[in-house]
């Protein structure tokens, strides 16, 4: 997966609006006390909340670039285990990314039109599957009405 800004050369991209502010992966809801400690262990902060009904731990990667991780029932794909972490805790993939957006009716009309996207609403994860949630929010993280697209 590949995300801006990145650091290349000592060079450090810029926030803005309309790209991606969060990425957030989906992990079994019951492993997400184990990866606080992990995270905890190598020295990276991490903080729990809920959002749009689901518990998850926002984490900044070392180059900047925000994630979280997503505590999900149900998710048939096949964790990614390995590098000391075990197959019950494993990242199984994206849930859906956040987009920090200047206006929200212009986004939601292209998530709509231009990608069939369909509004989704705090607790709810119909959409098209898991990676498939886009979460609209302002620059300070305030939740756009209906909150979620997927």
């Amino acid at each position: 997966m590949t995300t801006f800004p990145f650091r290349q050369a000592g060079i450090m991209g810029r926030r803005g609006t309309n790209q991606v502010k969060t990425i957030n992966l989906a992990v079994p809801a019951s492993s997400l006390d184990w990866w606080a400690a992990r995270l905890g262990e190598h020295g990276v902060e991490a903080e729990p909340a809920q959002v749009l009904g689901t518990s998850r731990i926002f984490f900044a990667h070392p180059c900047g670039i925000a994630y979280a991780l997503v505590g999900v029932e149900g998710d048939e794909r096949r964790g990614h285990a390995g590098g000391g972490v075990p197959e019950q805790h494993a990242i199984h993939g994206s849930y859906g990314i956040t987009v920090s957006i200047h206006h929200a009716d212009e986004m939601v009309d292209f998530l709509e039109l231009a990608l069939s996207g369909t509004r989704v609403f705090a607790g709810t994860h119909s959409g098209g599957g898991f990676g498939m949630c886009c979460r609209v929010t302002d620059r300070s993280g305030r939740e756009f009405d209906p909150g979620a697209v997927a």
